[in-house]
């Protein structure tokens, strides 16, 4: 049985892939050292998460989500040790499936962490996140749906996840204010390090060692690459298989190709700025009344708001996106190497020495008129 369970709620875009690299890339030695990361599969917390959130969608009809939860629960439950479970899609979970994480593991100590950043950072982050995920809507529109039409528009759940103080009050009502962990996430240009470090001091992380990856999972796109994925999605066939879209549009093309290119990172446009800092500055309130524990400093989710001659798509001229599109279909179509013939494998070689010894003998049974 689980003393205690460490329930990694979000938010996204703060480094949960990161983290979830690591978690998973070191699952055995955790274990050994009394921490448990359940499941196989590196998707599996996910899918546990869709499950818990009973959620019908179309991208999700390809996965076996069925049961995950209480997969996930019962190895928990039947460990006797402390255990984390890490994804950012718990920090949409409504009241009633908080409660179904309690009755899952009512006798253990249930410990909520949300790892946290400024609304500068995650509102131009969030958007593309969208893209990566076949949304057509403009950078514009996003955030007029955000800040001005946030109960019915399109993104009516961004804030959701994305309202800190929402997040917390909703666990910390369940499992006790605390019990909830709020981390920071470090300004840019700090130790490479200082995330992992901070959210292992949060969940009490048993003293193994860990070698931290060179760089986070998520990766960012430019103005032109975040409008030249957008109208991709727009031109798509509506019955564009999600899987092939998960593997050819969003990994190989947005996350490989178009995020490697040098390009300025979008900003929130200065006519949105009252907007954000009016949001964080409730957030911080909140946060700094709620009885909480922090792990960071609370001056950090003060919003990055740089000025800048680009903020978005909608600031660059109709040749500059050209110019960006032809250049990835230069890169990617014409100047792209040649894929040479495969070297023969030792199981093709072994196939193909048989077939010229079957082709031998026909060829003596031949001569002898057989």
């Amino acid at each position: 049985m689980a003393h205690r369970v460490h329930m990694h709620v979000g938010v996204a875009k703060t480094g949960t892939t990161y983290l979830q690299r690591i978690l998973h890339g070191h699952r055995d030695a955790l274990r050994a050292g009394g921490l448990l990361y359940p499941g196989k599969r590196s998707g599996d917390q996910f899918m546990a998460s869709i499950d818990l959130r009973a959620l019908e969608a179309e991208k999700y009809d390809h996965l076996d989500t069925a049961g995950m939860w209480d997969r996930i629960a019962t190895e928990v439950n039947g460990y006797d040790g402390d255990a984390i479970i890490s994804h950012e899609t718990f920090a949409r979970c409504s009241n009633a499936e908080v409660r179904r994480v309690q009755e899952s593991f009512v006798d253990a100590e249930i410990r909520v962490v949300l790892t946290v950043r400024d609304l500068g950072r995650q509102v131009p982050a969030v958007w593309q996140e969208t893209l990566k995920n076949r949304a057509t809507g403009s950078y514009g529109e996003f955030l007029h749906d955000v800040f001005l039409d946030a109960e019915a528009g399109e993104h009516k759940f961004f804030w959701r996840a994305q309202d800190v103080s929402k997040v917390v009050r909703r666990w910390g009502r369940a499992v006790g204010m605390a019990n909830v962990t709020v981390v920071t996430v470090p300004a840019p240009g700090g130790a490479r390090d200082e995330l992992w470090n901070r959210f292992s001091r949060a969940i009490e992380l048993p003293d193994v060692p860990i070698e931290l990856p060179e760089a986070a999972g998520n990766v960012s796109l430019g103005p032109a690459e975040a409008e030249l994925l957008r109208h991709v999605n727009s031109v798509l066939p509506e019955d564009f298989p999600w899987p092939r879209y998960a593997r050819a549009v969003k990994r190989q093309f947005a996350e490989h190709k178009l995020a490697s290119r040098e390009s300025t990172r979008i900003l929130v446009p200065p006519d949105w700025h009252d907007a954000v800092n009016e949001r964080a500055t409730a957030m911080v309130r909140y946060l700094e009344r709620s009885g909480c524990r922090v792990v960071g400093d609370l001056a950090e989710l003060t919003p990055q708001l740089p000025v800048a001659e680009v903020f978005g798509p909608g600031d660059l001229t109709p040749d500059q996106l050209l110019r960006v599109a032809a250049e990835v279909i230069r890169d990617e179509v014409i100047l792209r190497p040649r894929r040479g013939p495969k070297p023969l494998a030792a199981a093709d070689e072994g196939l193909g020495a048989r077939a010229r010894g079957l082709a031998a003998r026909l060829r003596d049974k031949v001569r002898r008129g057989a």
